[in-house]
């Protein structure tokens, strides 16, 4: 059984509220080394743990959010088709 979060407030009410999120340059170097884990055959899945695993709720906040404006696909859809539901 899988659970899922339901987002109450669509993308364009946070950023009225919040603003986009402003971001450290780690967080460009942990989108890269996400999709480089990611793409071609086969996923390493230690480098995703490794990437993901340390990192709090902000910093995978920041993560999912750079992602999706980088390569325009949602990081939970992707770690879903990569890890099996594993990860997410």
């Amino acid at each position: 059984m899988s659970i899922q979060s339901i987002n109450l407030y669509p993308d364009s009410v946070h950023k009225s509220v919040l603003g986009d999120p402003e971001y450290y340059p780690e967080i460009d170097t942990y989108v890269e080394t996400i999709r480089n884990a990611t793409k071609g055959f086969g996923t390493d899945e230690d480098a995703l743990i490794q990437t993901l695993g340390s990192k709090d709720i902000h910093e995978r906040y920041l993560i999912a959010y750079r992602y999706k404006e980088t390569y325009n696909q949602d990081l939970k859809d992707l770690m879903n088709k990569e890890t099996s539901g594993n990860f997410g």
